[in-house]
């Protein structure tokens, strides 16, 4: 799948998200797509001495001309809700970037 295929299919049935790249002074609006990652276990939260922490992950597809690469700051917003992005990298067809995937997790403080 190239690039223009993959913007093609989010502008259909993708979901309105603003990224905040490290660095960036303001936020990108693009169609992506974004969906919880399951546990095989079922569980999204892990017990510690001052309680229950969350531990949901969530998968972003979204267009190769964004880059997201998470661990340096970046986040986005979608849906009221603020995501880290804690990895992502580019996926390719053969030597050109068709769209980023990156793994989030609820932030903290506003979108």
């Amino acid at each position: 799948m190239g690039a223009e295929e993959f913007d093609r299919l989010a502008a259909a049935w993708g979901r309105t998200v603003e990224l905040h790249p490290a660095g960036a002074e303001a936020g990108v609006t693009v169609r992506a797509f974004l969906q919880p990652v399951r546990e095989r276990s079922g569980r999204q939260f892990r017990p510690t001495p001052a309680g229950v922490v969350r531990e949901d992950r969530f998968l972003y597809l979204g267009p190769a001309g964004v880059p997201l690469s998470g661990g340096d700051g970046s986040w986005l917003s979608c849906g009221g809700t603020r995501y880290e992005v804690l990895a992502g990298h580019g996926v390719f067809a053969g030597a050109v970037c068709s769209h980023w995937r990156a793994v989030l997790r609820p932030g903290e403080g506003e979108p």
